[in-house]
């Protein structure tokens, strides 16, 4: 009998090392898949970011380029504008939109995609100083609202200042 109680308490101490191990390891690849899905988050959205602001740089450029001089009183060229405006290629912006849609959370990705929107459908009317002025606040505050839901996303506590702008 007390062969078969040394048996059935090594047997029972395998087993429960053995589930003991198997537990531990899970929590381990999860924790190590949450933190990779994390570091991958936290790259595409400073990857849209950039790609954003890089077509904010040449919305500004195109503007910059179609405006009348400055003592003249007059609104700027339209045409020229538009034109430049037609010439800007969101290719990277639009990959950048696109690797967002395939990681981020929804209320980050809605976010996105109304930055994406708002910088290209840009109307001339951006060349007066009045809405220029209205149009840059309204893509920073676009900005900050993505930030916001990003860093929700990467389960950080939203900044109450608006220092992100």
């Amino acid at each position: 009998m007390s062969d078969w109680v040394v048996v059935l308490g090594t047997l029972s101490g395998t087993v429960l090392g053995a589930g003991t191990t198997y537990l531990s390891q899970r929590t381990q690849d999860r924790r190590r898949a949450t933190e990779v899905l994390r570091t991958d988050r936290r790259r595409i959205y400073t990857e849209f970011l950039s790609s954003m602001h890089g077509l904010f740089l040449e919305v500004r450029m195109a503007r910059q380029a179609a405006q009348a001089p400055l003592d003249s009183g007059l609104p700027g060229d339209s045409v020229t504008f538009r034109l430049s405006l037609r010439k800007i290629q969101p290719l990277e912006a639009q990959k950048g939109l696109d690797s967002l849609r395939l990681i981020a959370g929804d209320a980050t990705i809605e976010r996105g995609e109304a930055m994406f929107r708002f910088l290209r459908e840009v109307k001339p009317e951006v060349l007066r100083a009045n809405r220029w002025s209205g149009w840059h606040h309204q893509y920073r505050e676009l900005r900050y609202q993505f930030l916001q839901a990003a860093r929700i996303d990467l389960g950080d506590v939203p900044k109450s200042s608006r220092s992100a702008q």
